[in-house]
């Protein structure tokens, strides 16, 4: 099935844009994010930045993540996921999230798109 791992830095970096760029791959209109964006939010360091970002990963490469980021007033919450495997990973991408969040202490913010109704629908 997938399997989980935990990565910070530039590690991390890779592998947002890896999955980011397969989201587009399988569907090109899905989710909020771009890979460019991941970037230009890397250039500020953050308190967040040594935490563990969450990814599951399939035999091709990563299908979705759990990525923290702190935004001085708020930290956010992004769940990324292919599309594919949205329904069935969502929920524990949710909880294993909202423990990453415990270790920042900001309030949690996230983003979900108004036809995002896997996310919508577990909120």
């Amino acid at each position: 099935m997938f399997h989980v791992s935990e990565l910070t830095g530039l590690a991390y970096l890779g592998e947002v844009t890896a999955l980011l760029q397969r989201v587009r791959l399988e569907h090109p209109t899905c989710g909020l994010w771009e890979a460019a964006d991941y970037h230009w939010m890397w250039t500020a360091p953050r308190s967040t930045d040594d935490q563990p970002k969450l990814f599951w990963y399939d035999e091709q490469g990563p299908v979705a993540a759990a990525v923290t980021l702190d935004w001085g007033s708020a930290t956010w919450l992004d769940l990324i996921a292919l599309p594919s495997v949205k329904r069935e990973l969502i929920r524990p991408m949710f909880e294993r999230g909202l423990a990453l969040e415990r270790a920042v202490a900001s309030p949690l913010e996230m983003m979900v798109g108004d036809n995002d109704e896997t996310l919508i629908e577990l909120l």
